[in-house]
């Protein structure tokens, strides 16, 4: 192999923002985030996105939603940073990320959970939980995202899109089956609940930082879809159609 060659396939990716940022507290907060691959190539992840991770687990890697982009401000101490980024450039160090993380459903930490919380599906490959575990201020730099999660709320929907990739689908993509939450941080052992119709694709859509969504997302997502349907006339049922139907094009 020659030097060049070498040079090439070390060459680090590269970030850039998209759009104008938001600056609050030392921060500059973003709404999107793309990357120049090593061959040449770009993406763009945004706010919301559920993205992959690699773990030190061979075909598990780590899931988690973009809850949040930013970049950390000059004040901060530099020589923290610059450990965090480890060998890359102190500017794309401080270009991070909150997540908020997915748990495998055969995790062998949610056994006792899953024992004590019945009624329960039966977990299927491919499953993860939705949960409460959001890592803010986690120092999780975005140089961390490999690819993008496509999640759905059924076992029919995770066939046809394994089937049929979606349009957007790349090389380090995963599809995810996702039909219950985990109350992370909660009493132990930790409350697990099957998703409502309708709740994933609000959950997706609306990403929040918040740490005790198990509890309030229910009501928040019945009291939009009440006041959605009060703004334009139509019946509670054509509402909850709509919302299963977008949850599974996620």
């Amino acid at each position: 192999m020659s030097g060049k060659e070498e040079e090439t396939n070390t060459t680090p990716r590269t970030w850039s923002w998209v759009g104008a940022g938001i600056g609050k507290d030392l921060k500059t907060y973003y709404q999107s985030v793309m990357v120049e691959e090593k061959d040449g190539s770009e993406r763009t992840f945004h706010v919301g996105d559920c993205v992959v991770i690699e773990s030190e687990v061979e075909g598990f890697p780590w899931i988690a939603q973009v809850v949040e982009l930013y970049e950390i401000g000059y004040a901060q101490d530099d020589d923290e940073i610059q450990f965090v980024g480890e060998d890359m450039k102190l500017a794309q160090a401080r270009m991070q990320c909150t997540l908020r993380w997915f748990y495998y459903a055969c995790d062998k930490s949610l056994k006792e959970s899953q024992r004590f919380n019945k009624h329960l599906p039966g977990p299927v490959k491919d499953e993860m939980y939705f949960s409460d575990h959001v890592e803010v201020d986690g120092n999780n730099v975005v140089d961390v995202i490999e690819g993008l999660a496509h999640m759905c709320s059924s076992r029919a929907t995770m066939r046809a899109m394994k089937r049929d990739k979606p349009r957007n689908f790349c090389d380090g993509d995963e599809i995810r089956i996702v039909r219950c939450f985990y109350g992370y941080g909660k009493e132990n052992p930790a409350p697990i609940r099957e998703l409502d119709t309708g709740e994933l694709s609000f959950l997706l859509s609306n990403p929040s930082t918040k740490q005790n969504m198990y509890n309030s997302s229910r009501p928040v997502m019945l009291g939009s879809r009440a006041s959605a349907i009060k703004g334009t006339g139509r019946s509670s049922r054509y509402s909850s159609a709509t919302m299963k139907g977008a949850e599974n094009s996620h």
